[in-house]
């Protein structure tokens, strides 16, 4: 979880690992071998907080960005269950009415959403 946080900071700024070991007086292998473990010393993420510009306790909780993710991940599964409910609704009551171009549109507009749901929001 630390690492991700950290990982999330980096990829913002756009700093490599590499250039980041350096940064904090880290080598390269032990920051990776920290990522992989998520395993840090205080005295590290204190450096890093610090040359991140950010507070130490932002590693231990819950932050803007995991908020906003619970809060999209949400949003996003009861837009898709509409969009879901509206397409059956609307094909079964006014499909003969819809020009064939129109049909597959939205098929495929219904498609384009599900498999996004499925790739990002895998429960």
């Amino acid at each position: 979880m630390i690492s991700e946080k950290i990982k999330l900071i980096l990829y913002e700024k756009n700093i490599s690992i590499k250039e980041f070991a350096e940064i904090i007086d880290m080598s390269e292998a032990g920051l990776h071998r920290a990522f992989k473990n998520d395993d840090f010393k205080i005295s590290t993420l204190q450096k890093i907080a610090e040359k991140l510009n950010i507070e130490v306790g932002y590693f231990f909780g819950k932050s803007e960005i995991e908020e906003e993710n619970i809060s999209l991940k949400k949003f996003s599964k009861e837009m898709y269950n509409v969009m879901i409910d509206l397409f059956l609704t609307f094909n079964e009551k006014r499909y003969n009415e819809i020009p064939d171009e129109r049909i597959s549109q939205i098929t495929s507009e219904v498609n384009r959403i599900n498999d996004f749901y499925k790739k990002n929001f895998k429960e």
